[in-house]
């Protein structure tokens, strides 16, 4: 029997990807609404770049060749 595209283990692994990224986001839009150091803000942007890096390893795993219709 073939391997499922996605396992349960990678879909909760996606899951937790997707949150983080979306925390990480959240967290840069609380720095710039708190008037943060140009410090903090660079360090959030980092972090939520390092974040949709791993969302986008899903991306290019799974869903590269996914029909598009």
């Amino acid at each position: 029997m073939p391997k499922p595209p996605m396992t349960p283990d990678d879909i909760d692994a996606l899951s937790k990807a997707w949150n983080e990224s979306k925390a990480a986001t959240d967290a840069v839009l609380e720095k710039f609404r708190e008037s943060a150091s140009k410090d903090e803000i660079d360090d959030a942007i980092r972090k939520m770049y390092a974040t949709r890096g791993k969302v986008q390893e899903f991306h290019d795993k799974f869903f590269q060749n996914y029909p598009m219709s």
